[in-house]
């Protein structure tokens, strides 16, 4: 028979591991579908619509905003404005990612999408540039703000803020637009995270005044403190976001009028047209890395000299009681249960080292894990000869 021993304490740590490399999703397991604006005829009952709603936008009052000028509360000529054009005019590609493909979330710091493009300069509002291009990569990084490139601690080699968060938490473009998860208990101030990170390129982000570089620091430890070039949100020089990725429901989206109506669907292997189209392993890619979080109770128990005396052994018992003189009464645990108020087993574990108790003072520490602990990563480290970013 057991001995039962109250448990002096329960804490819970939560260990969160990120991948200490970049991996290659490759597009066959990424499905693509571009979603029409919502003036099309079948919007309403297009079972794909619903995916505007990632954008936060509900209504077309919501949409207009992004028509409205910064300084009257909309977000024209700012990092979003092109959303209003995609809502009304151009439409969105939504890319999903295989969910077996990455563990809790991906890491919004830093990351690329590489697609397929077919630009033939007749029906797209931007530059020449874009002529004949058959792929465009757009990194992730994050917005500029006056906390992001602030060191941790002292030293050239310290941890910028901005090294240390997984998402976007730049407040305007996460909290402010709905895009982001809610600011809440558990989920504000300093710890908020929004579970969204925004897209750029080279191309057609860049506005007046604004700068190209957007793979500068990519796949660099630490990027924003090795100079990883951030995006900044509104003013001279301000940088369009092509499209944005929900981190940790795999979501890719693109409402770039021309990233959309250059998409190259025609690439595609798999699908439908332009619904749930999947192309070759290195046409349509991700360069990400993930990251994955185990919950453990931490339970101390104590057990005092008058308690745990007697072996519960029943043929070191029975030696003990035939005089056995190579059996001395000394307990040794050798198995550890912990019960429920109601009495029920919730966990059985063996000490890593037989634990010797006689009329002595010990303490248990127990860890007992919560989840499924820590999964491995899908891939192995990027070859860069093959998923170039």
């Amino acid at each position: 028979m057991s001995s039962l021993v109250a448990t002096e304490s329960v804490n819970l740590e939560n260990t969160i591991e990120e991948s200490n490399y970049f991996y290659a999703i490759p597009g066959d397991k990424i499905e693509w579908t571009y979603i029409p604006p919502s003036t099309d005829a079948n919007f309403k009952t297009n079972a794909w619509s619903h995916f505007y709603a990632n954008l936060g936008l509900y209504t077309n009052e919501i949409a207009d905003n992004y028509n409205i000028n910064f300084s009257q509360g909309g977000y024209l000529n700012t990092s979003l404005e092109k959303i209003h054009e995609a809502y009304y005019d151009t439409g969105i590609v939504v890319g999903l990612v295989s969910n077996e493909t990455y563990r809790q979330s991906f890491v919004g710091r830093d990351g690329a999408i590489v697609i397929p493009t077919l630009f033939t300069g007749a029906t797209f509002s931007a530059s020449t540039t874009l002529t004949g291009l058959t792929s465009i990569t757009n990194y992730l990084t994050f917005f500029n703000s006056p906390d992001l490139l602030q060191r941790e601690t002292s030293g050239t080699c310290a941890k910028t803020v901005g090294d240390t968060r997984k998402f976007e938490f730049l407040k305007e473009v996460t909290i402010n637009t709905g895009m982001g998860q809610q600011s809440g208990k558990g989920n504000s101030g300093s710890n908020y995270e929004s579970g969204i990170a925004f897209l750029f390129n080279d191309y057609t982000s860049l506005t007046s005044g604004s700068t190209s570089g957007f793979s500068q620091g990519h796949k660099v430890d630490n990027p924003y403190s090795n100079n990883k070039k951030t995006a900044q949100f509104n003013g001279f020089g301000y940088d369009r976001a092509v499209g944005m990725v929900d981190c940790i429901s795999g979501i890719v989206c693109f409402w770039d009028p021309n990233i959309v109506q250059g998409f190259n669907f025609l690439a595609a292997t798999g699908g439908t047209g332009t619904t749930r189209a999947t192309f070759p392993p290195t046409e349509a890619y991700a360069v990400m890395k993930d990251f994955d979080s185990s919950v453990s109770a931490d339970v101390r128990v104590n057990a005092n000299p008058d308690i745990l005396k007697f072996t519960t052994n029943p043929s070191r018992k029975q030696a003990i009681a035939q005089g056995s003189s190579d059996c001395e009464e000394e307990v040794k645990v050798t198995q550890v249960c912990l019960y429920d108020t109601s009495g029920a087993v919730t966990a059985i574990g063996t000490p890593t080292e037989i634990i010797k108790k006689s009329d002595n003072f010990i303490v248990m520490n127990l860890k007992v894990r919560l989840d499924g602990g820590i999964g491995d990563v899908y891939g192995t480290a990027v070859n860069p000869a093959i998923f170039p970013s």
